[in-house]
């Protein structure tokens, strides 16, 4: 009789270790993939704030200096393309896709989006581009901003793409 405890206690025990083996597998797997979860949450939202904050500069100032589109140079402390607000001026658009292929860093640094890449689009209301710039996204993790602004006299839709 001694002996058949003895190997229900083994088994009983096996049985055990199994169990709690498989909860901490799948505890640990679970906690790893809410924890990946998280950070892509908290990347994203980052993301998503760093665009508004440059679409809200972009449309709401005229930039700092106001005729920093006039300067050789973009040693400039923001880059806003408003007349006034929602509304745009062509020559810093213009200036803004001319400076393209070789102040794009500067100008996402300027933007405040230094960790990211961006492209930026004046389109018509039915879509078609009307101004563009920066790097079109390969990637479809992008966080885009739509404004409805004023571009020589008629509604237009600017669109700004930040992706990583």
């Amino acid at each position: 009789m001694k002996n058949s405890k003895g190997q229900i206690f083994t088994t009983d025990l096996i049985v055990a270790v199994t169990v709690l083996l498989f909860i901490l597998v799948v505890s640990s797997t679970s906690f790893g993939l809410i924890q990946n979860s998280l950070n892509e949450e908290e990347f994203y939202s980052e993301m998503q704030e760093k665009a508004l904050n440059a679409s809200e500069v972009l449309v709401s100032t005229s930039g700092d200096p106001n005729s920093w589109e006039l300067l050789s140079d973009l040693n400039v402390n923001s880059l806003g393309i408003a007349k006034e607000r929602n509304v745009l001026d062509e020559e810093k658009i213009d200036r803004l896709v001319d400076l393209n292929a070789t102040e794009y860093e500067t100008i996402k640094e300027i933007l405040g989006l230094s960790k990211y890449e961006f492209y930026f689009k004046v389109t018509e209301i039915n879509g078609s581009s009307v101004k563009e710039f920066g790097t079109f996204p390969s990637t479809e993790n992008t966080v885009i901003v739509e404004r409805y602004v004023l571009l020589n006299g008629a509604e237009r839709k600017l669109i700004l793409g930040v992706f990583k």
